[in-house]
């Protein structure tokens, strides 16, 4: 997928079906002329202008991402795994890379293929001044962020169900649950549409 200036948002990012959705932004704005890699590790929202996103892109960064002060209080995750606690917890799961920024020469398949966990999600390749930052609202971690009243800068344009999602019986009164259950049901009707 590209994304430039034009105001088309017809093809949007796509999952890959685990809940990974990547899309290139090829986007001649004043801050950038390089190509982005978009990385979100849940599934977007369709009805999200990226284009905002990737008007926030500068050339300087290796990434940029959301840079979340999170501390879960939760000591399991959503599938019950054990929740840790690490630096720069969660600003992984919604990525800008920068694909002609010298320090992710770095990310071959191999050493992607190789690394461990923690050094791909911490960004231990990276200095700090080498990470940007964007809203958080694009990174929106249910239960942790909050909507300020009467202040539109403050609502998501991308909830992560970082708890657990409406898909999970024990999560489906959850924040937002209303917005992925109203995916869903058009997904589902469109899915029914085609195979008609």
């Amino acid at each position: 997928m590209s994304l430039n200036n034009e105001k088309n948002h017809s093809s949007l990012p796509t999952s890959n079906g685990n809940g990974i959705a990547v899309a290139a932004a090829e986007n001649e704005n004043e801050n950038s002329k390089k190509p982005f890699k978009i990385f979100v590790g849940y599934d977007p929202r369709e009805d999200i202008a990226f284009q905002e996103l990737v008007d926030l892109i500068q050339d300087e960064y290796a990434i940029m991402c959301v840079q979340h002060d999170y501390a879960p209080k939760e000591t399991t995750k959503m599938d019950g795994a054990v929740q840790t606690v690490y630096p720069r917890k969660n600003w992984s799961s919604m990525v800008l890379y920068n694909c002609g920024h010298p320090k992710n020469k770095i990310l071959t398949p191999d050493t992607v293929n190789s690394q461990t966990g923690a050094y791909l999600h911490r960004f231990q390749w990276l200095e700090d001044d080498e990470i940007g930052s964007i809203p958080f609202v694009w990174n929106f971690l249910e239960g942790h962020n909050r909507v300020v009243e009467n202040d539109s800068t403050t609502l998501p344009k991308a909830v992560h169900y970082t708890r657990g999602g409406p898909w999970f019986e024990a999560w489906k009164n959850c924040e937002f649950a209303d917005l992925w259950l109203n995916e869903m049901e058009e997904y589902m009707k469109q899915a029914k549409k085609e195979s008609a």
